[in-house]
């Protein structure tokens, strides 16, 4: 992330979101406030319909080829989340939330939650703006945390709020493994290993390892073409991918940890579960990965 400025794929996820709300595809995921959270010129290219068909379905969708991947992790996630709600769990840990509209979503929920979001301070300045310019306010407990996840301690930041460390939680980590270095990923499941209880849940995404392989991107030079565009985009806006894993190499990674994976699936297979047209531009593909882990108990020295 460049400076003194909000993420821009945050920014431009959010826009995606708001852009399928017009789309058949939307019953993927629905987020009625995605429009709200965008920037005025994202706002104002979506909701004017020349200007969303040209802009943001004929360039930047075909463009950026498999952009429904930001819907299927979304409802993913929110799955998982409804999973841990009827196991009792209530607070929600969204890391890297970006300009999501989690918080706002569950009003019809019967008990309240405890949402706690952590991403970068301007990220977060940003939102906390458009929400109150949108007059748009969380029914729970809606805390917002600041974190530089290549800096800071999450252990250190999150034992300075109100969670209750004592309870499980409910921990969403969508779209961020893949700017971060593997040893930062790492220290951040260790991390959450030691202070978060056991039976706490987490869903995140991943990227392919073989997307950061030449050796293999050479084989299909369509792909290859595809992904050098998506990896110039982020690199131009400061926030370069660093860090893909294979579901083997995930599984290695987890060893290091008291988290145990339960589920793993790809982005296409994940979606044909709730559309059921014939995959295009618009459709994730078997290179974008989702995964939910559970933290079991610690093992006590006998």
């Amino acid at each position: 992330m460049k400076a003194d400025r909000a993420s821009h794929t945050a920014d431009f996820a959010a826009a995606i979101r708001a852009t399928y709300q017009y789309r058949p595809e939307k019953v993927l995921h629905e987020d009625p406030f995605a429009i709200d959270l965008t920037s005025p010129l994202f706002r104002f290219i979506v909701k004017t319909p020349f200007l969303r068909r040209l802009i943001m379905e004929k360039y930047f969708l075909r463009r950026l080829g498999a952009s429904l991947t930001i819907l299927s992790r979304a409802r993913y996630a929110e799955e998982y989340f409804h999973n841990a709600y009827r196991q009792g769990i209530r607070q929600v840990l969204v890391l890297g939330a970006g300009l999501d509209a989690f918080a706002l979503k569950f009003a019809a929920l019967p008990e309240t939650l405890a949402i706690y979001e952590l991403d970068h301070p301007n990220t977060q300045a940003t939102k906390q703006q458009r929400l109150a310019a949108r007059q748009l306010r969380s029914p729970h407990q809606h805390h917002f945390i600041p974190i530089d996840f290549s800096r800071d301690s999450i252990a250190d930041v999150l034992s300075g709020s109100t969670i209750e460390l004592s309870r499980p939680v409910y921990v969403s980590w969508m779209g961020m493994t893949y700017y971060l270095r593997k040893s930062d990923i790492l220290e951040t499941l260790k991390a959450l290993d030691r202070i978060l209880a056991p039976g706490s849940h987490m869903t995140f995404d991943y990227m392919d390892e073989r997307l950061f392989d030449d050796t293999f991107l050479v084989t299909d030079p369509v792909l290859k073409k595809s992904i050098k565009v998506f990896f110039e985009f982020t690199e131009k806006h400061g926030e370069p991918l660093l860090t893909g894993f294979s579901k083997s190499s995930l599984k290695e990674l987890l060893e290091e940890t008291n988290w145990t994976l339960t589920d793993s699936i790809n982005g296409r297979e994940n979606t044909a579960k709730y559309l059921h047209t014939t995959p295009d531009f618009l459709w994730p593909t078997e290179f974008d990965h989702l995964a939910h882990i559970e933290l079991q108990p610690h093992e006590t020295p006998s």
